[in-house]
């Protein structure tokens, strides 16, 4: 992903949240470290959608995740990352880093510090394959549960 697309998410993301431009840096978590409530994060799927001309993902990693898996407890146990849920999120078009989401932290930890970096990740990925954004987080779910169980 070049900078020129980084640069766009950034310009979009200080838009939905009045903020300069300057005042947005990719490390930086959406709700945690920027402010944005859950309008705003709607808001902001919106806007990224139609600037990029893409369909955003309606449903989290974690959701499609617990769809498709054979059992819940895979991914996450009463409400906290397993070790493969971890994984599951590094290795997603959101590009989690393992700095923020390691096994044992809380799902709502991981909302709170989704950031602008992870957003243009998601975007660019659903860019470059073309497809609704719920396909993309679809079948990335489905060959990743798909591994474990080759491994298995």
């Amino acid at each position: 992903m070049d900078s020129v697309f980084k640069d766009k998410v950034i310009e979009i993301i200080a838009e939905v949240l009045e903020l300069e431009n300057d005042e947005v840096g990719l490390d930086d978590a959406l709700v945690d470290d920027l402010g944005a409530d859950s309008l705003d994060i709607v808001d902001l799927s919106f806007s990224l959608g139609k600037t990029f001309k893409i369909q955003m993902p309606q449903k989290s990693v974690i959701a499609h995740a617990l769809e498709v898996a054979d059992e819940d407890s895979v991914f996450v146990v009463n409400e906290r990352l397993t070790a493969k849920g971890a994984e599951l999120l590094q290795l997603s078009p959101f590009k989690y880093s393992a700095e923020n989401v390691t096994e044992g932290v809380s799902l709502t930890e991981v909302y709170l510090s989704t950031s602008v970096s992870n957003w243009a990740n998601v975007c660019f990925a659903i860019k470059e394959s073309g497809l609704p954004g719920e396909d993309v987080i679809h079948h990335y779910v489905s060959t990743f549960c798909e591994q474990l169980k080759a491994v298995a």
